[in-house]
C-alpha cells in the first residue's frame, strides 16, 4: 500500500509499482477499492524471475518489483487478479525475452480461467495497425496474448472507429522522432473476465503529452482511460 500525502484520499487505494529494467525509471498505477474489499499480494510475481543464462547486470537490472495483487469482494468471494506491466523496451532484447517469458506470459497462462486483468506500458505495439513505423520483432508478443484468449480493451471499443495508424491509436512518441506515433499501452482481460465484462468506454488522453499549444508536458505517454463493468 503507497499513501500519498493525503492519507484520507489514498487509504483504499493500492500501489501497483511495475519496475522494469531500469532501477530510476519506476512506473506507477493505483486501484482504488472500497472497504468491503481486501487486497492480497501475488508474491510469486514481486519475485526475480530471471533465466540463468542472463547475466548478473541483467539480473540486477530486471530484479525484483513486479507488483500483483489480487482483489476479493469480503461479502462474496469474488477475486479479481491484477498484474502491473512495465516492459523493457526493445533495444535490450534479453531483457524483454526474460520480462515476457517469466512475468507476463506466466500470468496470463495461470490466470487465463480466472478473472485477471494484465495493465501497464507493454512496450511492444502491432506494426500493421498501432505505429506510423515497421519494426519486424515487435507485435508477436501481442499474438501471443490474442491467442490464449486475452483481450485488449482499448481494442474492443475502438476497433471499428479508427483505421490503420490512425493518430487516435498512438499513447507514445518518441523524443527523437516525434512523428513515429505508436500505441505501446494496454489494458488486457483473462479470457474468462472476458465473459463477465462490459466495455463502457477506453480512450487516449493526450493532453499529458504537451503536444498541442498551451499543454504542460507531464508524461511520455498518454494516458489510457477505461470504463468497464463487471457483472455479479
Amino acid at each position: 500500500m503507497e499513501k500519498g500525502h493525503d492519507d484520507e484520499i489514498w487509504k483504499n487505494h493500492v500501489c501497483l509499482a511495475p519496475k522494469a529494467y531500469n532501477k530510476n525509471n519506476v512506473g506507477r498505477m493505483f486501484i482504488g477499492v472500497k472497504n468491503d474489499f481486501q487486497i492480497s499480494d501475488l508474491k510469486e510475481f514481486n519475485q526475480a524471475f530471471c533465466k540463468s543464462s542472463i547475466n548478473t547486470d541483467i539480473k540486477e537490472r530486471i530484479n525484483p518489483i513486479y507488483r500483483a495483487v489480487a482483489v476479493t469482494d469480503k461479502k462474496s468471494g469474488r477475486e479479481l487478479k491484477f498484474l502491473g506491466v512495465h516492459a523493457p523496451c526493445g533495444n535490450g532484447f534479453d531483457e524483454r525475452e526474460a520480462y515476457w517469458d517469466q512475468i507476463i506470459k506466466r500470468f496470463t497462462i495461470k490466470y487465463a480461467k480466472e478473472e485477471a486483468i494484465a495493465l501497464g506500458d507493454f512496450n511492444v505495439f502491432c506494426p500493421k495497425y498501432d505505429a506510423m513505423v515497421y519494426d519486424k520483432l515487435c507485435g508477436r508478443e501481442l499474438c501471443i496474448l490474442d491467442t490464449r484468449g486475452w483481450n485488449d480493451v482499448w481494442l474492443l471499443k475502438n476497433y471499428s472507429k479508427y483505421p490503420p495508424k490512425h493518430e487516435s491509436r498512438f499513447t507514445h512518441y518518441p523524443t527523437r522522432s516525434p512523428e513515429n506515433g505508436r500505441r505501446l499501452d494496454y489494458v488486457f482481460l483473462s479470457p474468462e473476465l472476458s465473459k463477465t465484462i462490459k466495455v463502457n468506454e477506453a480512450y487516449h488522453e493526450k493532453s499529458v503529452l504537451g503536444r498541442e499549444p498551451g499543454e504542460t508536458k507531464l508524461s511520455d505517454h498518454a494516458i489510457l482511460i477505461v470504463d468497464i463493468n463487471i457483472k455479479k
